[in-house]
């Protein structure tokens, strides 16, 4: 068992989304919360690894799923960082989200350590701001665990997504790093995400 306080999880603790359907055995041992079809689990970073909080850990610290949640959400609210994809594949790591406007074709969304961030739509005012300052409605492909692909949603035919998605899945990604095998959609004026 790992010795941590309350108050070291409170300061420490992040999000990370997964896979629900692959992830069905794991999500009995540890808190968790639905996501659309994915699921909110929760970690803290340590060294060059991560610990994830269990059931047992949580009851053994008299937490509840509740608050891991706000703590986590609160943990990464500064740790986002959006990059054109383009640079972002050839290692330029410059990060857009200060920029007034988001006008290149396609941007990778994760965290600054560039692992476990898929979370980062998690942040209502960041997803808000992102779609602002695209102009437009957000198509989001979930590119594995650690980040999503963003995409303003009237530059892009969307029919062959999913099919890219999942030829990416099962040639690119690792089976224990796929995050979903569809498309989704950040509607602006309903600020939420939702299961194209």
């Amino acid at each position: 068992m790992v010795n941590i306080s309350k108050e070291e999880v409170a300061k420490n603790v992040l999000p990370r989304i997964i896979n629900r359907k692959a992830n069905k055995e794991f999500l009995k041992s540890v808190p968790n919360r639905n996501f659309l079809d994915l699921s909110i689990v929760y970690y803290i970073p340590c060294g060059c690894g991560c610990f994830v909080i269990t059931n047992e850990l949580m009851q053994l610290l008299e937490i509840n799923e509740a608050e891991l949640y706000r703590w986590g959400n609160k943990n990464q609210k500064n740790d986002s960082a959006i990059f054109p994809l383009m640079q972002f594949m050839y290692g330029i790591q410059e990060d857009k989200k200060d920029e007034e406007k988001l006008d290149e074709p396609m941007y990778v969304l994760t965290n600054k350590n560039l692992w476990f961030d898929a979370s980062m739509v998690l942040n209502k005012k960041m997803m808000e701001e992102i779609s602002s300052k695209m102009d437009d409605d957000i198509l989001m492909i979930p590119s594995s665990i650690h980040e999503w692909i963003l995409v303003p949603l009237n530059s892009i035919e969307t029919e062959e997504v999913d099919r890219a998605i999942n030829f990416v899945n099962q040639t690119t990604v690792k089976g224990e790093e796929i995050l979903s095998d569809h498309k989704y959609v950040y509607k602006r004026e309903l600020k939420k995400i939702k299961i194209a």
